[in-house]
């Protein structure tokens, strides 16, 4: 019995935002603060690992649209953010074998500053920081504010790392997402380039 991709795609979506939601519950009081990891962003990595690179906009967008579900942040800021990451990750993965522990565990927590970093120019813009003050004598200050968050997120990144290289295989194979990796694995693709 084959499934189809539309449904996979759908429960890809679904799966984002469950583990996004335990990130936020996480998150919450009494939970891990500073230290959450980014699960979407884990379980985004770990797919772009496998599946070939034309799905790669596939699940930006399926992912952010999990995390747009129970997120508060802007829903375009995601949805660009996780297109940079995936691009990134597909720049990367023409030359190195992502799938690997060391490059999971370091992809994954560059990909959370980045995120994180992105996010925070976001936060800035929405609230008038950069653009507003251009011209303010605290204009250095303002435009290196995302910089100062990005790498204040560091213990966020450290956990995300830590989570891609114990949980991202797992991620990878959960229920509902075996026709996205059964379609064409990417070593198959790479050798008919």
């Amino acid at each position: 019995m084959t499934r189809s991709p539309l449904l996979a795609w759908l429960f890809l979506a679904l799966w984002a935002a469950w583990v996004s939601a335990l990130q936020g519950l996480a998150a919450g009081p009494g939970g891990l603060g500073r230290w959450v990891p980014d699960l979407a962003l884990v379980l985004a990595l770990s797919l772009a690992a496998r599946l070939p690179a034309e799905d790669m906009l596939k699940v930006a967008f399926a992912v952010a649209l999990g995390r747009i579900a129970v997120s508060i942040q802007p829903p375009v800021a995601l949805l660009a953010g996780y297109l940079g990451i995936l691009l990134f990750a597909r720049g990367l993965r023409s030359v190195l074998e992502l799938s690997g522990p060391l490059q999971r565990t370091l992809l994954g927590a560059l990909a959370a500053l980045l995120f994180t970093g992105w996010l925070a120019y976001v936060h800035a813009q929405r609230a008038g920081g950069v653009a507003a003050h251009a011209l303010a004598p605290g204009a250095a200050a303002d435009s290196l504010r995302p910089l100062a968050v990005a790498l204040g997120a560091w213990p966020a990144a450290l956990s995300t790392g830590l989570c891609a290289l114990l949980l991202g295989p797992a991620l990878a194979r959960l229920p509902g997402l075996t026709p996205l990796r059964r379609r064409r694995p990417w070593s198959r693709a790479a050798s008919l380039r």
